[in-house]
């Protein structure tokens, strides 16, 4: 029986290598061990040629490389907002979280808090955007997703913010809690 590829991603968007031992011509491994014949398929990894941030994965644009996985890159921001200021993004293209396959997802996270500790800053912000409305688009001009982490060591440097202007906290009646929640669990 023949392992299934993933599904819910085109075949177009995959990249990726299938590992066939001499007896069998259906053996997939994450590795190639000893005694095994490694055979490129022709699924591509997700990328868009007009994103900048699907450059620098490829190596056309030089950026300044701070930490790096399989599914993940981590480089320095060229107009930071204080030192250190990292993006982390997925060697995938997508637009939106939601566009990620989980795999990519996975990697991000523990990227995250690595680039964070590597900034050497007790406190900073990690700031992702989704879409247009949420400034995904107007703050860094790149429709990939990208997650900044920001240190913060001073009030002045890194992401400032008024709780008061930025944060339009309102209060929620309990009905509309529960029904919100309901209606997001349906939603998973």
């Amino acid at each position: 029986m023949i392992p299934s590829i993933r599904r819910d991603v085109p075949k177009s968007q995959l990249r990726g290598y299938i590992i066939a031992n001499k007896g069998s011509k259906h053996n997939f491994f994450p590795s190639s061990p000893s005694g095994t014949r490694r055979v490129s398929i022709s699924f591509q990894m997700s990328s868009d040629d007009k994103c900048l941030f699907c450059a620098i994965v490829k190596g056309a644009i030089p950026a300044f490389k701070v930490y790096e996985t399989e599914h993940t890159l981590a480089f320095l921001d060229i107009s930071p907002v204080s030192e250190g200021h990292t993006q982390v993004i997925p060697k995938y293209h997508a637009r939106t979280l939601g566009d990620m396959p989980d795999e990519y997802l996975a990697d991000i996270g523990p990227a995250l808090k690595k680039v964070a500790a590597a900034t050497g800053a007790e406190q900073y912000n990690v700031l992702q955007n989704n879409g247009k409305l949420a400034f995904q688009v107007r703050t860094s001009h790149v429709d990939h997703v990208h997650f900044h982490i920001i240190p913060k060591t001073t009030p002045q440097d890194g992401l400032v913010l008024d709780v008061d202007a930025s944060w339009p906290a309102r209060q929620a009646d309990k009905e509309k809690l529960v029904a919100t929640a309901e209606k997001m669990r349906s939603r998973i």
